[in-house]
C-alpha cells in the first residue's frame, strides 16, 4: 500500500506537469489504470472475508471487465500489460482461495472455473 501511494503521488505530479500531447495523456491514463487495479487487488487480498465465498471475487472481476482496453484504439502492448498484470493478480487470488477450506467440493470447483 505504501509503494502504491508513492506511485500515485508520482503519477499526479507527472500529470500536473505534463503537456497536452494526446499520446502522453493516454500513457498516463493507462498507468493510472494499473495503479487502480493494483489498489483493488491489494484491498481485496487484505480482507479475509473476501475468501469465504466467490461473490467478492465476482464483484472485483466485474470492475475489471468494465475496464477492458478498446480493441480498436489500444495497442497490443497495452492489452499485454493489462492482461499480464491481471493474470498475476488472479493467480495470487486463486492461490489464496485454494488455501481456504470450503464447505463443499462444488464451491471449490466454482472458484476454479
Amino acid at each position: 500500500q505504501y509503494y502504491l501511494s508513492i506511485s500515485l503521488q508520482a503519477f499526479l505530479q507527472d500529470w500536473s506537469t505534463g503537456g497536452d500531447q494526446m499520446s502522453k495523456v493516454c500513457d498516463r491514463i493507462q498507468c493510472l489504470q494499473r495503479l487502480k487495479e493494483m489498489n483493488e487487488f491489494l484491498d481485496f487480498v487484505s480482507h479475509p472475508g473476501n475468501f469465504e465465498s466467490k461473490k467478492p471475487l465476482d464483484v472485483l472481476l466485474g470492475k475489471w471487465r468494465s475496464r477492458y482496453p478498446d480493441p480498436k484504439l489500444d495497442s497490443i502492448p497495452v492489452w499485454d500489460d493489462i492482461v499480464t498484470n491481471r493474470s498475476m493478480m488472479l493467480k495470487k487470488i486463486l492461490d489464496k482461495f485454494q488455501n481456504v477450506s470450503f464447505n463443499t467440493e462444488s464451491e471449490m470447483m466454482d472458484v476454479d472455473g
